[in-house]
């Protein structure tokens, strides 16, 4: 919690500007929520209440246990119909993004460690197919994020410290976004 804190604290999600924040793997919800208690400070109006609740918070997770923990802690946090998605961020291809499915604030602690299936890698980018599940969120991020978007997100250290594809998206990171820290 103390670390999902920070990230919410430093990427500063803003309810004036009507910014969107998703978190492409939910999973109990704990971005989300924390989210929430952050922009609930900034809502001083029910216009503004209601923007928050409805309209502001979203999330994705594609296993069953922690889409109902995400969707029970929302609801105990008093959204009554949370924006959670139930389905696999990555099983859609990245170019069909549009931009209404882009978000100004990305927060997420992506499952990594593992690898999706083959098919997987065919809707990421030409030349960054990969079955690395941490590698294929961060590819999601990079092309969810609107214009000046932000993003705060934990990944173990080989997506920016490896050669191959994740070298290439390091690459990507520091030529098309304004990376700003990199806590190890």
């Amino acid at each position: 919690r103390p670390v999902i804190r920070f990230i919410v604290n430093i990427v500063k999600p803003s309810l004036k500007k009507k910014e969107t924040v998703l978190d492409p793997a939910s999973g109990t919800g704990g971005f989300l929520s924390e989210s929430l208690d952050y922009l609930n400070k900034q809502a001083k109006t029910s216009t503004e209440k209601k923007q928050l609740y409805e309209k502001t918070l979203f999330g994705i997770e594609k296993k069953p246990l922690p889409y109902l923990l995400g969707m029970m802690n929302l609801i105990l946090h008093e959204i009554e119909d949370p924006n959670i998605l139930k389905r696999n961020t990555l099983a859609h291809p990245f170019s069909e993004i549009t931009e209404q499915e882009r978000f100004d604030c990305i927060m997420t602690n992506p499952p990594f460690g593992g690898q999706e299936e083959h098919t997987i890698a065919n809707n990421l980018p030409d030349g960054m197919q990969t079955t690395d599940t941490a590698l294929a969120f961060l590819l999601f991020i990079m092309e969810s994020l609107k214009k000046n978007g932000r993003c705060g997100v934990i990944l173990p250290n080989g997506p920016l410290f490896a050669g191959g594809v994740a070298g290439k998206i390091k690459e990507e990171i520091l030529k098309k976004f304004n990376l700003h820290t990199i806590i190890r």
